[in-house]
Formats: C-alpha cells, sequence, structure tokens
C-alpha cells in the first residue's frame, strides 16, 4: 500500500489541494488502487485558505507515514 500527501497551508488556495484529491480519490476509488491518502499540515489541524475556506488536515508534519 503506497502512502500520498498532499501538504495544506495558510491562505492556500483551495484548488491546489482539492483538486489532486479528487482526482487521486477517484483513481483509488475507480481502479481500487492500492493507495492511503493524507491531508497533512505543520500541526495537524485546521488551516483557513484564501477566501476563508477551512480545512482540517489528517496529519502533521511529525506524525505522517513515509510518503
Amino acid at each position: 500500500m503506497e502512502n500520498l500527501g498532499i501538504v495544506i497551508y495558510e491562505n492556500m488556495q483551495p484548488m491546489d489541494a482539492m483538486g489532486p484529491w479528487e482526482v487521486l480519490s477517484l483513481w483509488k476509488n475507480t481502479l481500487k488502487a492500492p493507495i492511503n491518502m493524507y491531508l497533512i499540515s505543520e500541526n495537524g489541524s485546521y488551516v483557513q485558505c484564501a477566501n476563508d475556506l477551512i480545512i482540517k488536515a489528517h496529519l502533521d508534519f511529525n506524525n505522517s507515514p513515509q510518503l
């Protein structure tokens, strides 16, 4: 099983994370690809993106698996 992570950070454009997330999740679900997907932020908490969208990370930098 492969691990894929997308780093999220303050004031980022949400599409920079959500676009790849949607493509990878489609690949994972349609083709049954053996991958784990994670959103990763510096502290593993909520991140406020541009336009006030808030995204919650799954993991922080110190506790993420090898990607």
